[in-house]
């Protein structure tokens, strides 16, 4: 790091696809915040998540091996401390280190991705909002200011069951419907595999 080094801040969203983003063109999908972030910052527009599960997936993008290579299928088996991983390499370079995480299974213990961070915030037990997430985040990077500083923040909020609050829980549905009405249910015929 130099000195005025940027913060690098790594985003990590459970579970947004990019047709549903404004970033990329969606005509339903309202996201200003997101369209604003990818302005100012890098876009990966031809990205693919090496797989559907969270710690899988991450794992992958915070050490650069695909699932085959790491060998981390589910979201309770941590990660190795011989894999390394982005958040060493940023320690290695003299960088502070910072994570804020929305689920448990996330968190160091159940992950292993607390390795090179020099603090990884994540729930107790479960999974927290996002509001709940940033204002811890924005009150632990008080204890890094003025520090070059690597900070992964991830997001859990767009994941199933998908209970926006509202507003937003009817933003795309007509007046007379029901977003929540049971007999809408989506129905899974055959079996699943």
């Amino acid at each position: 790091p130099r000195p005025h080094a940027p913060t690098v801040r790594f985003s990590t969203s459970d579970t947004h696809r990019a047709d549903n983003l404004g970033t990329h063109g969606a005509g339903l999908a309202h996201t200003p915040a997101l369209v604003a972030l990818a302005e100012r910052g890098v876009l990966f527009e031809d990205a693919l998540a090496a797989t559907n599960l969270t710690n899988p997936s991450h794992i992958a993008l915070l050490t650069g091996l695909e699932v085959r290579d790491h060998q981390i299928v589910d979201n309770g088996t941590p990660l190795t401390a011989r894999a390394a991983t982005l958040a060493e390499a940023f320690q290695t370079a003299g960088w502070r280190t910072l994570a804020c995480v929305s689920v448990e299974h996330l968190s160091d213990k159940n992950s292993g991705l607390g390795q090179g961070f020099d603090r990884l915030l994540s729930p107790s037990d479960s999974t927290r909002s996002v509001i709940e997430t940033t204002d811890e985040l924005q009150h632990a990077l008080a204890d890094f200011e003025g520090e070059p500083l690597f900070c992964w923040l991830h997001l859990f909020d767009a994941h199933s069951p998908y209970q926006p609050p509202a507003p937003y829980d009817r933003l795309h549905y007509a007046k007379n419907k029901d977003p929540r009405d049971p007999s809408r249910r989506l129905a899974y015929p055959g079996r699943f595999l």
